[in-house]
Parts: structure tokens; C-alpha cells; sequence
């Protein structure tokens, strides 16, 4: 039995060898076209996996099937009118035909299929198949389209990927000078008063000569001070820090109408003692307020700092608002009968504007601004240390 399978095995490789030998049928090779696509299909039964190779110019196809002359050997070679996309063509295997799917390079109709005008009797026109390859094709083509759909919507969003990550950029670059910004302007308001302060302690060591002093030695560094204090109003009023404008501008323009209205224009109250207590006042108010300012901008938070910064202003700011009604009551007093900075009666633009009478109506209105001021820092008291005490 062995010997005969043995027998058997020799014979086929033999059969096999002297089919190959033989020259090569050509099998029938049915070709239709559409506009992107070329359809040929080889009508032989395949008993072994064939060879071929699809070059863009020319193909070539080797293989044992079955076919019109029986189990053969067959095989052709067709050089194209056109080149063909190697890259996307596809094979498939049918029990009686091997389909190819050529895609042109150039879109558009052929005249031939090869490229000389020889017509071969085994190639011809496959009309049967028309209908089948043009819906077949029109698949290929949605196919082709939704890849280059697909990939123009990875190439847009890798765009919109840039532009957001250029966006990023520029908000964290702006986040960056706006943190440095603010906590130089903290900083800087910060030694400034506490330059003040430490200029009106030492001025203690002359006594009352000293207080007396206090305007000519400190208003050059106040004034600065309180000039810069006006940014902040724009701080708030542009989105910069979190706060309100209007108490911001009460304090900011109240502060201003006191020091260069009342103060800097009347000579005789620049040594009034009054000017030394309402100088210290102000000035202990910011030496807490500047650093909790600057550590909330690196959003540090330290609950001794914050508890200071809202409570110290309690014995101050009835203290501070007591001091300013007594500046513009004395500068009332102190200052000549048409006052300084008036625009008396006739003048070109036939109006009249009186500093004093502007600092009497402010005295008359002045208890408004200190219960609108205190009202807020109240509840901003309660709102900063309870949630602080809510995080311990």
C-alpha cells in the first residue's frame, strides 16, 4: 500500500511537471471598465493558489485551474492602455473565476484594454458583467470618498487641534504677565506705606514737633501711594482681580478728594495733628491689605494674614472716616472765601464751581459712604473666614 501511494505521489508530480512544461493556455479573460476602475475577470477554476503580479504599467498571471481546455496550466500577460494604482487593487477568489479590480491612476474611459491594438481571441468584453462592476465601482468610489473625507477631517481637526493649543498658549503667557503684574503692583503699594509707617514712628522721637512735620515728610511717598491706588478701580473694572468697582472707586476717590482737595491746597492744615493720625490710619490699613493681595494672586492662602486683613480695618475705619470729616470741616474753615481751585462767575464758559460749597455738600452726604463701605467689608468678612474656617 505504501509503495503504491508512493507510486501515485511520483505520478502526480510528474503530471504536474510536464503541464508545466507544456506551453501555456490562456484562459478567457473577460474585461469591463468604468470610469476609475478597470474589472478583468479569469475564467478558470483555480485548484491551487495562482501566481501573479500586478506592476502599474503591465500584469502577469501563472496558475492550475480548470478551465475551457480542461485542468491546465495558464497563463497571460497584458500591458495596459494605462497605468493602474497598484497600491489599491484587489484579488478575489470565486469557485469559477478569479475576479481582479484594477484602479486607474487617470480617471476616465479606455479605448482598449491593452495598450497596442491587437485584440486577442481569449479577451473580450464582459457585458453580462456591466451593471455589477458600475455599482461595484460607484461602492469603490463612496469608499475612496469617505477615506478622503476622513482623512480631510483628521487634517481639520489637527488644524482646530493647533489653534487651540496656540490659544492655550497665549491665555497661559497672558496668565503669566497678569499674576507678575499684579503681584509687583501688591508689592510695591505694600513698601511704599510701609515706608510711610516707618516714617511717621520715627518722627515720633521729636515729639509734637515731629507730628506736626508729618505732612511735609510724608505726602511726597503717600501722594505716589495714592495715585497708583487709582489702578485699581481699572483692576476691577476689567476683570483683573475679584471685587467690587464701586467700593474700590469709594475708597480710591475719597482718599484722592481728602489728600489733594483738603489737605494739599490748604497750607495752614498741613500741621494740623489730625493729618498725622489720619496718615498712620490709612497706612495701617494697607500694610494688611497689600500682602493678602499678593498671595491671593499665587493663590496662597494663610489664615492669620487673611483673619488680619479683616478684622484690623474694624477699629480703623470708623477711626480713618472719623479723621477724614474733621480734614474737610477744618479745610472748610482754613480756606479763603472763594476757596482754592473755585471757578468764580463771569468766565467764558458763563458757570461757576466752588470748591467749598463741593466740600459741604460732601460733609452733608459723607455718612453715606461709610456705612456703604463698612456694610461691605462686613459681609466680605463673613464670607472670607467662614468658608475658611468651613476648609480647616
Amino acid at each position: 500500500k505504501k509503495k503504491k501511494k508512493k507510486k501515485k505521489k511520483k505520478n502526480k508530480k510528474k503530471k504536474m511537471v510536464d503541464m508545466e512544461e507544456e506551453p501555456l493556455l490562456k484562459p478567457m479573460v473577460l474585461w469591463a471598465q468604468r470610469k476609475e476602475m478597470v474589472l478583468l475577470r479569469v475564467k478558470i477554476q483555480p485548484t491551487e493558489k495562482p501566481d501573479f503580479k500586478i506592476h502599474d504599467t503591465h500584469m502577469e498571471f501563472k496558475g492550475v485551474g480548470i478551465g475551457a481546455s480542461g485542468k491546465n496550466w495558464y497563463g497571460f500577460e497584458l500591458v495596459f492602455y494605462e497605468s493602474v494604482d497598484t497600491k489599491r487593487c484587489r484579488v478575489r477568489f470565486h469557485d469559477n473565476e478569479i475576479e481582479f479590480r484594477l484602479l486607474k491612476i487617470n480617471a476616465g474611459p479606455w479605448p482598449r484594454l491593452q495598450s497596442t491594438h491587437n485584440k486577442p481571441h481569449w479577451i473580450s468584453l464582459d457585458f453580462d458583467h456591466f451593471e455589477v462592476s458600475e455599482s461595484e465601482e460607484e461602492k469603490d468610489s463612496e469608499e475612496t470618498e469617505r477615506v478622503q473625507m476622513q482623512k480631510q477631517l483628521e487634517e481639520l481637526e489637527k488644524s482646530m487641534q493647533k489653534q487651540v493649543d496656540l490659544y492655550e498658549s497665549v491665555v497661559n503667557v497672558a496668565e503669566k504677565i497678569k499674576v507678575f503684574y499684579l503681584l509687583m503692583y501688591n508689592l510695591l503699594q505694600w513698601v511704599g506705606f510701609s515706608i510711610v509707617v516707618g516714617m511717621l514712628l520715627y518722627l515720633l522721637k521729636d515729639g509734637t514737633d515731629g507730628i506736626y512735620n508729618a505732612y511735609e515728610v510724608v505726602s511726597p511717598v503717600l501722594n505716589v501711594c495714592q495715585l497708583l491706588a487709582f489702578l485699581e478701580v481699572i483692576h476691577s473694572m476689567f476683570g483683573l482681580v475679584k471685587g467690587g468697582v464701586l467700593a474700590s472707586l469709594m475708597q480710591v476717590a475719597g482718599r484722592a478728594f481728602i489728600l489733594f482737595l483738603c489737605l494739599s491746597p490748604v497750607k495752614s492744615m498741613h500741621t494740623h495733628p489730625i493729618v498725622y493720625v489720619l496718615f498712620m490710619v490709612w497706612s495701617l490699613i494697607e500694610l494688611f491689605r497689600y500682602p493678602y493681595y499678593a498671595l491671593s494672586v499665587l493663590n496662597k492662602d494663610i489664615y492669620l494674614l487673611s483673619w488680619l486683613r479683616y478684622t484690623v480695618w474694624i477699629p480703623l475705619y470708623p477711626t480713618g472716616f472719623t479723621c477724614e470729616a474733621i480734614v474737610i470741616w477744618l479745610s472748610i474753615q482754613y480756606s479763603p472765601p472763594e476757596g482754592v481751585w473755585s471757578y468764580p462767575l463771569p468766565n467764558a464758559l458763563n458757570m461757576s464751581f466752588s470748591v467749598i460749597m463741593f466740600q459741604k455738600m460732601v460733609l452733608l452726604l459723607y455718612p453715606i459712604f461709610p456705612y456703604l463701605l463698612i456694610s461691605y467689608m462686613f459681609s466680605q468678612r463673613k464670607k472670607k473666614l467662614s468658608s475658611k474656617m468651613k476648609k480647616q
